[in-house]
């Protein structure tokens, strides 16, 4: 999914119809029902790269219920450190790791901490978004937490 989503992105300004075409089939595939995109076609569970799947929706104007989808899923992932246990075992200090538990980034996968590079695609997807959809529920407000 990520190596064809940077590709098309590529060819964004190039009209490369039908390798856009077979990019876009592709990616219509790999969309499951949670709005969530799977890495590949072996895989059934949404993944970070749904970030990039919005992207490239914004950047080729495609508006439609996948985009739709794709943003209630976005908008609705986060890592695990914004989880009840994850609050209970920071504030018992038995976290080997240390971090502001008020930071709620996005996971690579669910189940997951967040990382920067996954958080990163997520909020450069939803401003992007947000530049078409503002008034989107809970847009602005998840933007600001991540």
């Amino acid at each position: 999914l990520e190596p064809t989503c940077l590709a098309m992105l590529a060819l964004t300004e190039t009209g490369a119809g039908p390798a856009l075409e077979k990019g876009w089939k592709l990616l219509r595939t790999f969309q499951l029902a949670d709005g969530g995109y799977r890495p590949n076609g072996l895989v059934n569970e949404p993944c970070w790269a749904t970030s990039l799947c919005v992207t490239l929706q914004c950047a080729h104007q495609v508006f439609d219920s996948s985009l739709d989808r794709g943003v209630a899923w976005l908008l609705g992932s986060r890592g695990l450190e914004g989880s009840p246990v994850e609050w209970v075992l920071h504030r018992l200090g038995r976290m080997v790791v240390e971090y502001d538990p008020t930071v709620k980034g996005w996971p690579w996968s669910p189940q997951s901490t967040s990382w920067v590079e996954p958080t990163a695609h997520a909020l450069m997807a939803l401003k992007k978004v947000r530049r078409h959809k503002a008034n989107l529920p809970r847009l602005a407000a998840r933007i600001e937490e991540g």
